[in-house]
């Protein structure tokens, strides 16, 4: 486990505590679980007192939730960028090559995927700031996404081909498949290539 941070400086702007809370909250959940975080520690790691953590997330739902935000946003971002200039079919399989990439490189993701199922199953139907599920906005951000690459299919088709992908994407990393290799991003573009780019056009 990391050694605490040191008290933040006592001029630190609200938006300086709050990150540095959702900094320390992504660690320890990463670190230990959910489950197992403890709230005081956020505190200590972050450098503020238990009453400003409380003050800005009274439990750790509202903590969990703000850290998930982060990661959605990130993880969308990351999507578009791998995305871009390619054709709906190209994006597919890009966006599968990148989701791997993500999962490896953040050590929260990883647990959440592959030990904390519940807990992902939380986040994923909780709503973001904006009063929209996480698991709704990632349907839509992917559906821009083949929107952006000139996808010719109906909005209401690309939404429901949209949904699928990202169903199969996190069946993949709950329940290992010994076809393709989620912690390889050769053998998830392969798999995207063969079998779910042609879903696109």
């Amino acid at each position: 486990m990391s050694t605490p941070r040191r008290q933040l400086r006592s001029t630190a702007t609200p938006e300086e505590q709050e990150q540095a809370i959702l900094a320390a909250a992504t660690e320890e959940f990463a670190d230990v679980g959910v489950r197992r975080a403890s709230m005081d520690y956020v505190a200590k790691r972050a450098g503020v007192s238990r009453s400003t953590l409380y003050r800005r997330f009274p439990n750790k739902e509202a903590l969990l939730m703000g850290v998930g935000n982060i990661v959605f946003i990130d993880a969308m971002k990351r999507l578009d960028k791998a995305c871009k200039g390619k054709d709906p079919k190209g994006a597919v399989v890009a966006a599968f090559i990148e989701s791997s990439n993500i999962l490896n490189e953040n050590p929260m993701m990883r647990r959440l995927f592959l030990n904390d199922l519940e807990i992902l199953g939380t986040i994923i139907t909780m709503s973001s700031p904006s009063e929209q599920m996480f698991f709704e906005g990632a349907v839509a951000a992917i559906t821009s996404t083949l929107k952006n690459a000139d996808s010719t299919m109906s909005d209401e088709d690309l939404g429901a081909t949209s949904e699928l992908l990202l169903r199969v994407a996190g069946s993949l990393f709950q329940v290992h498949s010994q076809r393709v290799d989620i912690t390889d991003p050769k053998s998830m573009g392969a798999f995207a290539e063969k079998y779910l780019a042609p879903l696109v056009h």
